[in-house]
C-alpha cells in the first residue's frame, strides 16, 4: 500500500484559454538506493522509468483538461510545446526487512520511501522560449498482510504523489507565462 507524503502544496491549476498540444520527452533517470549506488536488479532502466514519468505527467495534464493533446516526438505534426524532462528516484528502505518481510509472507511488516525529484523544460515550438520547472515528491510504500485485501488500490498513493508533480510542474510552467499567449498565436487559428 502506498502512501503519498505530501511534499508539495499544490495550488490551484488553471486551465489556458486555448489548451495547447505537447509534445513529451525524457532524459534517463538517476536511480539511486538510500542515497548510494544503484539498485540491485532494478526492474526497468532508467530510460523506461523516465519515459513512464513523462508520459504520467502528460496524461495526467490532459486529463485536467490542461492540455488537448499530447505525443511522443515526432508523433504530433506540430505541437505547441515540447516537454523535456529529467531527473532522480532514491528508494530508501532496508533489504533486510524487504527480505523478512518476503520470507514470511508478509506477516512482518517493511516499508520503503520513494523520491521523485523532476526538472522540467518546456519550450515553445514557435519562438524557441524556453521555461523550467523543478518539482519533488515521495510517497511511502508498506508491504504487510493486513493490506492484501486493498491490493487493487495499492498504487492510489504513488498516483497521488506523481499526480502532484505534475500539477506543480504545470502552475510552474503557467505561472512563468508558459500557456498565456496562446490565443494570439496565428499558427493555432489555422488548424481545424
Amino acid at each position: 500500500m502506498s502512501f503519498n507524503n505530501k511534499r508539495i502544496s499544490v495550488s490551484e491549476v488553471r486551465p489556458p484559454i486555448s489548451t495547447p498540444t505537447v509534445s513529451c520527452a525524457a532524459h534517463p533517470f538517476g536511480r539511486t538506493f538510500n542515497h548510494g549506488k544503484p539498485p540491485i536488479g532494478a526492474l526497468m532502466d532508467d530510460q523506461s522509468g523516465a519515459s513512464l514519468q513523462v508520459n504520467q505527467i502528460c496524461r495526467i495534464w490532459k486529463l485536467d483538461g490542461l492540455i488537448s493533446n499530447w505525443d511522443e516526438p515526432g508523433d504530433i505534426s506540430s505541437p505547441d510545446y515540447e516537454l523535456m524532462i529529467d531527473g532522480d528516484f532514491n528508494e530508501s528502505g532496508s533489504m533486510f526487512a524487504s527480505f523478512l518481510s518476503g520470507f514470511t509472507l508478509l506477516l512482518i511488516p517493511s516499508s520503503s520511501s520513494m523520491e521523485l525529484d523532476v526538472h522540467g523544460t518546456l519550450t515553445r515550438k514557435m519562438t524557441g522560449q524556453q521555461y523550467s520547472a523543478h518539482s519533488v515528491n515521495s510517497w511511502t510504500m508498506w508491504m504487510h498482510l493486513v493490506f492484501l485485501p486493498v491490493f487493487p488500490f495499492s498504487g492510489i498513493g504513488t498516483f497521488h504523489s506523481q499526480r502532484d508533480i505534475a500539477r506543480d510542474l504545470y502552475s510552474q510552467f503557467y505561472t512563468a507565462g508558459a500557456f498565456e499567449s496562446l490565443v494570439e498565436d496565428p499558427a493555432r487559428s489555422r488548424r481545424p
